[in-house]
């Protein structure tokens, strides 16, 4: 029988917790793995850090358009990314600038599109960025490792390098006017005929008043009525005529010169 330290204690005949971890053993510990949260949860329910997603490309890739631009004083080939919204250099690119600026911190966070995987960041900068002639500021993100530079949609279409068009015209519309290039220049107008308008017997001929007009375009108005004549769209009365209305005088949006 094995005797404890204690006086009069023996090991079989003990309760203790000591004892019964002697006589049976060590016991064994387990530890619980409870689940980690997911940072990309996280991100999302916490309204003030900002989430930006942005495309990989391969670096050996040559179907990626790509582009040399200034920043620091220093040409950096960057690839234009028209789906990102954040412009992305890596470390390397940002140790090699000519003036390398100190990095600033914030609570961005930038995933590769389509996916949960969160680029690790330096920090940020915020600096000048041109190409050729143009230039604008740009907020440029560094990440760790190697990779080529982004250029975000924003910065590209500043810079003059991307431009979007959207065609509304039918391709049927075009073949028209393609056709008939006569027919869709200068003013429209139906040659050859007289219109004659019905007035039901019971309306009244109403010859208004005329509207003096101010001094500083009565000159535009004047231009105005001598080019609708030259182009055979209204003609002069000099007889009586039983309908009277003055001219309402509206100066084009688009040409303060005109009415």
């Amino acid at each position: 029988m094995q005797k404890l330290r204690r006086t009069g204690h023996f090991a079989k005949v003990c309760l203790s917790k000591a004892a019964e971890t002697n006589r049976k053993g060590k016991q064994s510990h387990v530890k619980e793995n409870k689940p980690r949260a997911n940072n990309t949860d996280a991100v999302e329910q916490n309204s003030d850090e900002e989430s930006f997603s942005i495309h990989m490309y391969s670096v050996g890739s040559t179907k990626t358009p790509r582009i040399e631009v200034i920043i620091y004083k220093t040409p950096v080939n960057c690839i234009i990314d028209s789906g990102s919204s954040v412009n992305v250099v890596s470390a390397d690119t940002f140790y090699n600038l000519n003036d390398k600026p100190r990095l600033s911190k914030d609570n961005t966070r930038i995933y590769v599109y389509n996916s949960k995987q969160e680029l690790s960041l330096l920090g940020f900068l915020e600096n000048k960025v041109s190409y050729g002639k143009t230039e604008t500021t740009a907020k440029i993100f560094v990440v760790k490792g190697h990779s080529t530079p982004l250029l975000s949609y924003d910065t590209v279409v500043k810079l003059g390098i991307l431009h979007i068009t959207f065609s509304t015209e039918m391709t049927e519309t075009k073949i028209i006017k393609d056709k008939f290039p006569e027919v869709f220049q200068g003013t429209s107008k139906l040659k050859g005929n007289e219109v004659y308008l019905f007035i039901g017997p019971t309306v009244v001929l109403v010859a208004q008043k005329h509207r003096r007009l101010s001094f500083s375009i009565r000159d535009k108005v004047e231009e105005g009525l001598k080019r609708l004549q030259q182009n055979d769209i209204i003609e002069r009365v000099t007889t009586p005529t039983p309908w009277l209305s003055p001219i309402v005088v509206v100066p084009k949006p688009n040409n303060a010169n005109a009415i």
